[in-house]
């Protein structure tokens, strides 16, 4: 379900609204190849989905402009997310995930809001020195369909919104068995991505502090 989160003047409720209803399957297969005497060198991995919606609920605007939700058509979503793990050196590991996913209303209708058809993310962990892990983080998000607002925050339709790129650091030192110490820096080149169009994500964050496993 999406709707416009701002610039609405009221919006009303609605008793006869039904639940949706979805029915979906996947399949894919997974390899995993041994190389340079390390069975666990590279897997690949590659997932198909398919689901379909019924009563989709979308925000639906009267004569009089007021919105409430309703059960107004069904919607299709499939796509291929792949996944590629690589384990070079002992001290070295990588993974890449992509995604592309088809979303539409009906069987060919337009596309669905807040859905972006490409996404991914590439994940890098390093382990220089024993107890140490160093884990840098890219995540990207591709354009999507969304409610478009000038600039005084009032709706004026529907379009494309701008992709976004969020870099993330994890950084953890095991002192023994019982005690942990980790950083974990989120957004931290502070992008300005809007996961929905008009809502911002935070800011560059850190979060420090010291994990302890109780027997």
């Amino acid at each position: 379900m999406s709707r416009p989160d701002k610039g609405l003047k009221r919006e009303h409720g609605n008793p006869n609204l039904r639940p949706e209803r979805s029915t979906g399957w996947e399949i894919g297969p997974q390899f995993d190849i041994p190389a340079f005497g390390q069975a666990d060198f590279a897997s690949l991995s590659a997932t198909y989905f398919s689901a379909s919606i019924r009563d989709l609920i979308q925000a639906v605007a009267n004569a009089n402009g007021a919105y409430t939700e309703e059960n107004v058509s069904q919607a299709n979503i499939n796509g291929v997310e792949t996944d590629y793990v690589l384990n070079p050196a002992p001290w070295l590991s990588a993974e890449l995930n992509y995604t592309y996913t088809r979303a539409i209303s009906g069987s060919n209708g337009p596309a669905l809001l807040r859905r972006p058809q490409n996404a991914g993310s590439a994940t890098v962990t390093v382990k220089p020195l024993p107890g140490l892990s160093i884990t840098p983080q890219v995540q990207y998000v591709g354009r999507f369909n969304d409610y478009l607002y000038n600039d005084s925050g009032y709706l004026t339709g529907t379009g494309s919104a701008d992709p976004g790129t969020i870099v993330n650091l994890n950084v953890s030192y095991r002192l023994n068995d019982k005690f942990t110490l980790f950083a974990t820096g989120k957004n931290i080149l502070n992008s300005n991505f809007e996961a929905a169009n008009g809502l911002q994500i935070p800011g560059a964050s850190a979060l420090v502090g010291v994990r302890a496993t109780l027997e």
